[in-house]
């Protein structure tokens, strides 16, 4: 399946609509039956979001139930994350795209009209822009290593 932007704003309005802040993921005490666990926002701003039960008769220990619920819990977190990855990688694609194509067509430009006639310009400005976004895609991805590595 192709991610298009349609879909990729449809999944971050939905990310955007749960409930903010970071959730967690625990066993249930007190009002909540025993054994079953439940998804709940940061204790500071505490709101159930969904209990969870037993998925799987074979596991009694409530294992399994617990693993799903922590990959929902980090889903909060994870597919905002994830959105902003794709929209970044496909910003740095779409500059590295068109400094490729910029090039092409100023290398074409100046091997058709000799050594720098007047209707190689047009690309030689063309060129300019792209270097220009390319050289900010590739600061974001210097950012963002450095960020990793810190």
């Amino acid at each position: 399946m192709t991610m298009t932007p349609e879909r990729l704003a449809e999944i971050e309005a939905r990310a955007n609509a749960a409930t903010m802040r970071p959730w967690d993921c625990n066993k249930s005490f007190g009002n909540y039956p025993d054994g079953k666990f439940v998804i709940e926002s940061s204790p500071a701003d505490f709101r159930l979001i969904c209990e969870m039960g037993h998925s799987h008769p074979t596991q009694s220990s409530g294992e399994q139930s617990h693993r799903d619920g922590v990959f929902i819990a980090a889903s909060r977190t994870d597919v905002p994350d994830l959105v902003a990855e794709v929209r970044r990688l496909r910003r740095l694609v779409h500059a590295v795209i068109e400094y490729d194509d910029a090039l092409r067509d100023l290398r074409f430009a100046e091997g058709y009209y000799g050594n720098g006639a007047h209707e190689a310009k047009p690309a030689s400005a063309r060129l300019g822009e792209a270097i220009v976004k390319y050289q900010a895609a590739l600061d974001v991805v210097k950012h963002d290593r450095q960020e990793m590595n810190s």
